[in-house]
């Protein structure tokens, strides 16, 4: 037994080796829009939560990206060939156009506020701020909108004096400098984003999922929340209408309070919420921090409602579903499938042969009878032959361990292996196994047979 272990520990550690080579981008690739009209996007914070969701959707929807970020190789391997990288902002000469800045740049604010933790967090943010007003003087053309992510706060009432609100305002202050240049200023005051891939929801959630979700203090106080799609369709909005301006809050219309706003979370993952925590010991282990989930923060989207933002996702039910319930991406898959590999083409055989048998939106496509299928995503013919690609009706492509929870969710008879393989734990393991250890010792065994078939 012992052995066994040892053995799939090395195994998991070479496989996860081998898996660091693999690009993120070409795992989780993203598709370049066409646009009659393409804006030059410069994103600071493009690695980040929001960031990450925003450069996708502007690269989607055709625009150019230039993403400023302290990790150059990490950032190029996140967004790969779509997106221009650079490391500092007076590498760029001053006759380049920018017709839009996105400042989401900052220090982390997770953890314990100490002193030390404040003032990277202010200096980090401030920085940044300085950098971008820097770059706007030198330009040749300056771009028409600053648009700067915040925390949030109502659009008319002044901040409390909290260490939040200090950080909103000198923050808000430094980006308002740019008017004086000529150019508009948006100040987005972002209630709590809801996502699935970082933010402060994944923790959350993999604690409900546990059974270890609680409600924190009283319960009663308001959350001000968005989902994240929202929030990015609100930023594109703050980008192309040039009368809005000053603060907007991108919060959703119907804020719930923090035991509804649980209860919910409780019920898409269908986990009781049965724990709390008092207000004293929450105060006692975060300190500062803990106002952030003990003060009510009942907040409308007043300039964003004005401005006819449609809401995607209004209510927070809708949003838990969106995010925690059957995706779009299981309906009208098509399936990538390497024909020339006799495991790869057995596999998706049957997997074709059950779609016929539950009449399941499903296309199978074989990559020799369309090589540039996902060429827009900047894959090529070789990629596609390495690893499972499917691509939803929306336009997203998910790869590997991704791919058949797609494709599994799809199949009645294999739905239980996608919410299996859904679990935090067991997806990476699946992950760090299919990409490190499947991936390459297929693509070796289909090299050596197309060797042996041409000698």
């Amino acid at each position: 037994m012992t052995a066994v272990l040892i053995m799939l520990t090395i195994l998991g550690l070479v496989g996860w080796a081998i898996r660091q080579n693999v690009p993120i981008w070409q795992r989780n690739p993203m598709r370049q829009g066409d646009s009659a009209a393409p804006k030059t996007v410069l994103v600071t914070g493009a690695t980040g939560f929001i960031g990450r969701a925003l450069v996708r959707t502007l690269v989607a929807r055709g625009d150019r990206v230039v993403a400023l970020t302290r990790h150059p190789a990490k950032t190029r391997d996140l967004f790969g060939p779509l997106v221009e990288v650079v490391d500092r902002l007076d590498v760029l000469p001053a006759a380049r156009r920018i017709d839009a800045i996105v400042n989401l740049a900052g220090e982390p604010l997770a953890g314990r506020w100490t002193a030390a933790r404040k003032r990277r967090a202010l200096a980090s943010r401030l920085g940044v701020t300085e950098a971008v007003l820097t770059l706007v003087r030198r330009l040749e053309t300056r771009p028409a909108v600053l648009i700067n992510g915040d925390t949030v706060l109502t659009e008319a009432s002044a901040p409390r004096r909290v260490f939040m609100s200090d950080l909103c305002r000198l923050w808000e202050e430094r980006a308002e400098q740019a008017t004086t240049l000529g150019v508009r200023v948006c100040s987005l005051r972002i209630g709590l984003v809801l996502g699935t891939d970082g933010g402060a929801m994944r923790p959350l959630a993999l604690a409900t999922r546990c059974g270890a979700g609680m409600v924190m203090g009283s319960g009663r106080q308001i959350v001000s929340w968005i989902h994240r799609d929202d929030l990015v369709g609100l930023t594109l909005l703050a980008l192309d209408r040039s009368d809005m301006t000053g603060p907007i809050n991108a919060v959703a219309p119907n804020p719930v309070s923090h035991r509804a706003f649980m209860r919910q979370l409780g019920s898409a993952l269908h986990r009781p919420v049965l724990l709390s925590v008092p207000a004293p010991l929450l105060r006692l282990v975060m300190g500062e921090m803990a106002g952030l989930f003990l003060t009510s923060q009942r907040i409308v989207p007043a300039a964003a409602q004005a401005a006819g933002f449609a809401f995607a996702f209004p209510t927070i039910d809708q949003a838990f579903a969106d995010l925690y319930g059957v995706s779009a991406d299981t309906q009208g898959l098509a399936v990538y499938m390497n024909e020339a590999c006799p495991v790869c083409r057995v596999e998706m055989e049957h997997y074709e042969g059950m779609r016929t048998e539950a009449a399941c939106p499903i296309a199978f496509q074989r990559i020799g009878n369309d090589p540039t299928g996902l060429g827009t995503y900047g894959l090529t013919t070789e990629d596609l032959r390495r690893r499972l690609y499917v691509r939803d009706v929306d336009g997203r492509v998910f790869s590997g361990v991704d791919a058949f929870a797609a494709l599994w969710r799809t199949l009645p008879r294999y739905r239980w292996a996608s919410r299996l393989i859904g679990l935090p734990g067991v997806h990476a393991f699946s992950d760090m196994i299919y990409e490190g250890m499947c991936v390459p010792i297929l693509a070796a065994w289909n090299r050596h047979r197309a060797l042996w078939a041409r000698s």
